[in-house]
């Protein structure tokens, strides 16, 4: 059986040695270009899936009304799970969406200079005191 380690991850900020680094506080974060995290913003996630039926990615798109642009992301390949074998029956078996909002003062391994240059220095930030989510909509992967 094979284990993820760190994972594998995609953005900006952390310290985990394996993250791609495909974007910046230049087009995310307070006052961004791109996505200006003072304001409200969509996530699209998608699983594609080849001719079989198995997963061939997993992608996330980040975009905000009135930004001439949006943040776009595809992982194609997990080490852990090559063929995404695995992750392709987790998903055919149903999977429950879950949202987590939440602090630590232990988050610098996230968000943190790190590798990724995160916007982070030290964990005291506040978490907003009133997060919203909505909109949500689910779509067969077929």
């Amino acid at each position: 059986k094979q284990w993820d380690g760190n994972g594998l991850a995609q953005g900006y900020g952390g310290w985990v040695r394996d993250n791609h680094f495909d974007f910046d506080q230049e087009e995310y974060g307070p006052g961004a270009r791109c996505v200006d995290t003072t304001q409200p913003f969509q996530v699209s996630v998608a699983f594609p899936v080849n001719a079989d039926g198995r997963l061939r990615a997993m992608e996330m798109t980040l975009s905000q009304n009135g930004r001439d642009c949006e943040i776009h992301y595809s992982m194609d390949k997990y080490p852990a799970d090559e063929d995404f074998e695995l992750l392709s029956q987790a998903l055919r078996a149903g999977m429950t969406p879950v949202v987590s909002y939440w602090k630590s003062t232990d988050m610098l391994w996230l968000d943190g200079p790190g590798l990724g240059g995160g916007p982070c220095k030290e964990d005291t930030v506040h978490c907003g005191s009133s997060p919203q989510f909505y909109g949500f909509s689910i779509e067969d992967a077929a």
